[in-house]
């Protein structure tokens, strides 16, 4: 016996599904050059060693839409909202913040400012790009 079943799809989380991946080499490219190189690592629990957070995979969230309608790393309003209700600026329902953070001494380091534009290497290979909208120092005491 035969069988028709209709499937329905629930539209993503905030309407709209975020896909931030650039497939076009020479765009990509493009985008890195003149950008500042920024290593990315793991954060490392002080006492074992091991990682306890692996930025590199929230930004493969938020470029393939898995953190949607999250489309880039959180501002600090954004922050300072979702600790305090949950929601993005927006209204959309969303747990906890997501922060690109760096080490003072990087950021000294490497003279960033607001409106530079980093490449991100994981293993010393390109891995993103990351335009700095924001810098602010994160108080544990927010929310």
């Amino acid at each position: 016996m035969g069988m028709s079943l209709k499937v329905y799809t629930p539209p993503p989380h905030g309407g709209k599904l975020v896909d931030a991946v650039i497939k076009d080499r020479d765009k990509a490219v493009n985008m890195a050059a003149g950008a500042i190189p920024y290593d990315i690592r793991a954060t490392r629990d002080p006492v074992s060693g091991l990682p306890i957070r692996n930025v590199y995979r929230e930004i493969m969230s938020i470029a393939y839409g898995f953190f949607s309608p999250l489309d880039r790393f959180m501002t600090r309003n954004e922050v300072e909202n979702v600790l305090r209700e949950r929601r993005l600026l927006d209204g959309w329902l969303f747990p906890f913040p997501i922060i690109f953070d760096i080490a003072e001494d990087d950021l000294k380091k490497l003279g960033i400012k607001e409106g530079d534009r980093l490449l991100l290497r994981l293993k010393g290979q390109p891995f993103a790009v990351l335009d700095v909208e924001e810098v602010w120092r994160f108080d544990e005491g927010l929310g």
